[in-house]
């Protein structure tokens, strides 16, 4: 029993994974021939190797944790890329309006497109900036500890729809459309 970091109640505790641990499925079966092994990356010691290890704490109650999955992850993480062709968002984004076209990057309005579910998308990349804010993830992360300062509050009722999207927060989401694929995390 501890306290859960989202709702802030006395529960029990689940191993949370800061990134979704369907996404680390899908980034080594998107590189079958390095081993499904990630390759992390250590800039500030300049060293590379190969891991297997996820980013994950007991950081949610089974409740935040399944609250996450629903507003967000059960529909963001199946249209990530998932394989060498299977990419299932940027299919979706290629068929899409372009708003702005503006050194080779193409913008599109998410409001716009039936196809995209935008409120899924902003609640989860909002959920990962705010679990790496606002938990003690690793000493590789600790810089990033509290670096939502004045918003991580109100992006917390946001998550638990307490509130709307916080005022005065802005967030693009970028889809990479590069052939080339890394296995890299740092």
């Amino acid at each position: 029993m501890a306290i859960c970091g989202l709702c802030k109640l006395e529960k029990d505790l689940k191993d949370s994974h800061l990134i979704p641990k369907s996404i680390y499925k899908y980034i080594r079966n998107s590189f079958p021939n390095e081993g499904n092994k990630l390759v992390r990356v250590k800039p500030d010691e300049k060293k590379t190797f190969s891991t297997d290890k996820q980013v994950s704490m007991y950081f949610l109650c089974h409740d935040c944790e399944d609250k996450i999955n629903k507003n967000g992850e059960n529909f963001v993480v199946p249209e990530c890329q998932h394989g060498k062709d299977k990419f299932d968002l940027l299919e979706k984004i290629k068929k899409a309006k372009f708003t702005k076209n503006s050194d080779g990057e193409k913008w599109i309005n998410p409001m716009t497109e039936k196809f995209l579910n935008p409120d899924a998308y902003l609640y989860f990349a909002l959920s990962i900036f705010w679990r790496n804010s606002a938990g003690s993830w690793s000493d590789e992360l600790e810089e990033y500890k509290g670096a939502l300062g004045i918003y991580e509050e109100s992006i917390r009722n946001y998550l638990l729809n307490k509130t709307n999207f916080p005022e005065n927060v802005y967030l693009f989401i970028y889809v990479d459309h590069d052939k080339e694929n890394y296995s890299f995390l740092s």
